[in-house]
């Protein structure tokens, strides 16, 4: 679809005008918390890259927008393997998002945006020596001016970060994954 930006005149349930009138489309997306287990220590893969509402460079999971060709694992899959330099395995994807029963995924600003983001959470087994080689590592679609830097961050200090990607999967992986005990580690693809 693209993007859109509509101006509304819009009125609640009982007639009354609202105070909102823009809206930005953009509609669904998909975002995935990667998880790499070295040591019995979970790490989450980040991209960093300028974003221009944040002002600068910023570290974020990996995202991207959905097509319209309504397959999401096939979406998700092709995101990580721009953003992350690798394609997992489609069977060892687990939707973050089915388990938490958000059926179209969460709002990231309902105020102003009509965007939902499905997440998605992976977890491979890894030594400290790929631990390493992905740390830095550049990534992206250079011709569609994606410059990204791959980097990690220890998953229990996720929350310090100001992604809500990051900041929703963090908590959904943590209440409905770790806590229940249902962490299933996959061998990397390569990487």
């Amino acid at each position: 679809m693209g993007f859109l930006l509509p101006v509304f005149n819009a009125y609640d349930w009982l007639g009354r005008q609202i105070k909102s009138k823009v809206l930005f489309m953009c509609g669904g997306a998909v975002g995935a918390l990667v998880l790499l287990s070295c040591k019995e220590v979970l790490y989450a893969l980040l991209v960093e890259q300028i974003r221009l509402g944040a002002g600068g460079l910023y570290l974020e999971a990996p995202v991207g927008m959905l097509d319209g060709e309504g397959n999401v694992l096939l979406k998700i899959a092709d995101e990580m393997e721009e953003e992350l330099g690798f394609r997992p395995n489609l069977e060892d994807l687990v939707s973050l998002s089915d388990l938490a029963n958000h059926e179209r995924g969460f709002f990231p600003s309902v105020g102003g945006c009509d965007e939902t983001i499905r997440l998605y959470y992976v977890c491979y087994e890894v030594d400290e020596d790929t631990l390493h080689k992905l740390d830095g590592r550049k990534t992206g679609l250079a011709k569609e001016g994606e410059y990204i830097r791959l980097t990690y961050r220890p998953f229990a200090e996720l929350w310090k970060l100001t992604d809500s990607k990051i900041l929703i999967a963090w908590a959904l992986f943590k209440e409905l994954v770790l806590e229940k005990g249902k962490l299933v580690t996959h061998k990397p693809p390569a990487l």
